[in-house]
């Protein structure tokens, strides 16, 4: 009776094993049904809020009454400074670099005219300026000390190069080291945030000591001058006692290549030039040497210079915004991203293109070692001749130390005199040359106003020896301050989406491709279009071919694996500004922007009680502006509120796929309120807004943004300074 009552419980085990595996299959492919159809509710319910953002065609009567008309933020930038050039009439042919007419040029302080669609945001970040000091130089330790000289020069020697010492500033006993270039050897490909560091801790041991990454040279001739360097070693460290002098000439390419001429009406050369966490807003208010001479070179013709004046970041952080620049595929942070780069092979990134495809010869700089941040492009890009391996003797994260000397001089300027030399020796060939300035990522901008000085002098030296005649620039940064107090606030927050842009381009290229930059100044743009602006500019007379991605390329990580940009799943469909026209209505999803980062957020109207009494405030604060000027300017006197509008910044969105929402990745703390109201009919009468920020938590702690003029001003009444002029009605 045993032995049966163990077979029945065996045989009625076995089916209902057999049973449960058949329900369990038939409840997988029921819920993964369920997922499939949620993840496609999903994708449209993204899509569609998006398309929320799109507002329904307004009468112009219509949209001068809505509140998306009133004025959007200017930002603040130097008297006088002016960028970019109006539009101007066709003109006939003219003979290659020959100066272009003298054409009015346009304020870049004015506010980018887009549509309501994506209204710029308003920021005063001026009210920061005396608690941070920005555009205040910092006294840092000069790079030689007192009573030392640069003692040490490098140049070629025979078939190879010499470092040539001068005994007038040197009478101790000189010690030379070589060094060659990091090899592709020296690498492995990344996958985790854990070999980065792991690369950084290499890299900082092996230039702690030159005698460990160089190679000791003895002098020739009788009187000790001289130290020849072994071939492929293009960069030494000389000491004169506890003194060191760093010597950097741009290695020269390893393969000889046939290089075919550049095709008729070619532009030359490029220079991809970018520093790093750099808002167009700061860009202005501690680099002004930097916008003066972005000013000059528009107005003097040889070249023309685009400012994107709505470039718009579609990441936090370096490597989302780096790559989509440099090679038009999306990435973004941690190790599911680190193992989507691109490879080093992938004829994406333009240094590749260029080298490969259009037979430029290429160069690759930064002025930071490799740290825990940095990915393989930053490391070993396959370019022709690059210079990395030197700035490793100052350690590595450079950008959060005092220390900005390297052997005698400012890092930067080794970085922007080894293009100097890559330029040199390539003359008669076409150049391409990536740079990244990373100095200034940090909070105080001190840095940026040593980048300022530095950059400045390359430029007014490039363009001396006439490289703006046959180059064109992309000048740009990845995104704004990232970390520290300000970048903590609403405006910091808002800021940091929005570094700087700037394509500059001969004036001999053709008209029609400027007066397309020129009408995507003002539009909404991203990494994305400006990798587009790159390949066409290369590829220019010729058009470059359709858009598309090496499918060798790793694939990206699932939305769901990625702390950032989860809920951005779409076909990138970048934008070439030379050849196409930008919509009026371009929103984030048509720039390719994801939710997290957009700062598309549309106005809409309230009649909130709460709100009321800021029409009082906003005629009050608009007395107070003309207090001055009430012998030129009528006085203000109240008729009527147009109308309320708010600008509420979300906090949460819902991550394609899941049932719960997320935190947005910024997080601005206050909401915009915006006034618009009429004066008295008569003496006095015009229409206005007054636009205010306003605490989240509480609404009574509010600032008063701007203040700005909506009808047309008849006539000016003498008042020099810029806000009362256009509040100010003529007595």
């Amino acid at each position: 009776q045993f032995l049966y009552f163990i077979g029945v419980l065996h045989m009625v085990s076995q089916k209902v094993v057999a049973t449960a595996f058949l329900v369990s299959i038939a409840v997988f492919f029921a819920w993964d049904k369920a997922r499939l159809q949620k993840q496609a509710a999903e994708a449209l319910r993204q899509r569609e809020q998006h398309r929320a953002l799109r507002p329904p065609t307004m009468s112009l009567q219509t949209a001068l009454q809505a509140p998306t008309m009133a004025h959007l933020s200017t930002l603040p930038v130097p008297s006088g400074t002016h960028l970019e050039a109006s539009r101007a009439p066709a003109q006939s042919p003219r003979p290659t670099n020959a100066p272009r007419p003298t054409l009015t040029p346009i304020d870049i302080g004015s506010p980018a005219n887009v549509s309501s669609v994506c209204p710029l945001p308003v920021l005063h970040p001026e009210k920061f300026a005396p608690v941070m000091g920005w555009g205040q130089r910092k006294r840092f330790p000069p790079c030689i000390p007192d009573g030392q000289s640069l003692f040490a020069t490098i140049g070629p020697h025979a078939d190879s190069l010499a470092v040539k010492i001068d005994r007038s500033n040197c009478s101790q006993q000189v010690k030379v080291f070589a060094f060659h270039e990091l090899e592709d050897s020296d690498f492995r490909r990344l996958g985790s945030t854990f070999d980065a560091e792991a690369r950084q801790n290499e890299l900082k041991e092996r230039f702690k000591n030159p005698a460990r990454f160089g190679k000791r040279i003895e002098a020739t001739g009788s009187d000790s001058t001289v130290f020849i360097l072994p071939k492929g070693m293009p960069f030494a460290v000389a000491f004169c006692g506890s003194f060191e002098q760093l010597l950097i000439t741009a290695p020269r390419p390893k393969r000889k290549r046939q290089l075919a001429a550049p095709p008729e009406g070619a532009i030359k050369n490029m220079l991809h030039l970018m520093i790093d966490s750099t808002s167009l807003y700061a860009l202005r208010r501690s680099a002004p040497r930097l916008v003066n001479w972005l000013e000059s070179v528009d107005r003097k013709g040889l070249s023309r210079v685009h400012s994107m004046k709505h470039y718009h970041a579609v990441s936090c952080c370096s490597p989302g915004n780096q790559i989509p620049m440099y090679s038009g595929n999306m990435n973004g942070e941690g190790d599911f991203f680190i193992n989507s780069e691109p490879k080093q092979s992938s004829h994406d990134w333009l240094w590749n293109m260029a080298r490969e495809k259009l037979g430029f010869t290429t160069f690759w700089s930064l002025d930071n070692c490799p740290d825990k941040s940095a990915r393989d492009y930053h490391a070993f890009p396959s370019v022709d001749s690059r210079v990395v391996a030197p700035i490793c003797l100052a350690g590595v994260l450079l950008s959060h130390k005092e220390a900005t000397c390297l052997g005698g001089k400012f890092v930067d300027r080794h970085v922007l005199d080894s293009v100097d030399n890559f330029w040199e020796q390539h003359a008669s060939s076409r150049k391409f040359a990536a740079v990244q300035l990373i100095t200034p990522h940090e909070e105080s901008e001190k840095l940026l106003i040593e980048v300022d000085i530095v950059l400045s002098e390359f430029f007014q030296r490039f363009e001396a020896k006439g490289g703006l005649e046959d180059t064109a620039i992309v000048f740009w940064s990845d995104h704004g301050i990232n970390f520290g107090k300000y970048a903590s606030t609403h405006d910091g927050e808002i800021e940091k989406m929005f570094p700087f842009a700037h394509v500059i381009v001969p004036s001999s290229v053709d008209e029609e491709v400027h007066s397309r930059l020129r009408s995507a100044s003002d539009a909404l743009t991203t990494p994305y279009d400006l990798y587009e602006v790159a390949r066409s500019l290369l590829y220019f007379p010729a058009k470059p071919p359709p858009f598309s991605h090496d499918p060798k390329n790793p694939p990206l990580p699932k939305p769901e694996n990625s702390h950032i940009m989860a809920s951005f799943q779409k076909k990138l469909d970048p934008v070439d500004l030379t050849r196409a026209t930008l919509s009026p209505t371009r929103s984030c999803w048509d720039a390719n922007i994801p939710m997290e980062f957009c700062t598309c957020i549309p106005w809409r109207k309230t009649t909130e009680a709460k709100y009321a009494k800021f029409v009082d405030i906003a005629v009050d604060a608009h007395r107070k502006l003309l207090a001055n000027y009430t012998a030129v300017c009528e006085p203000v006197r109240f008729d009527r509120a147009i109308g309320i509008s708010v600008q509420v910044w979300p906090e949460e969105y819902k991550p394609k796929g899941k049932d719960t929402a997320k935190r947005m990745w910024m997080k601005p703390n206050r909401d915009m309120l915006r006034v618009q109201y009429e004066t008295a009919t008569g003496a006095g009468h015009g229409v206005f807004a007054a636009t205010f920020s306003i605490d989240k938590l509480d609404p009574n702690k509010f600032d008063v943004a701007h203040v700005d003029r909506l009808d047309a001003m008849a006539k000016k009444c003498g008042v020099t300074q810029k806000v009362p002029e256009q509040l100010c009605v003529c007595r």
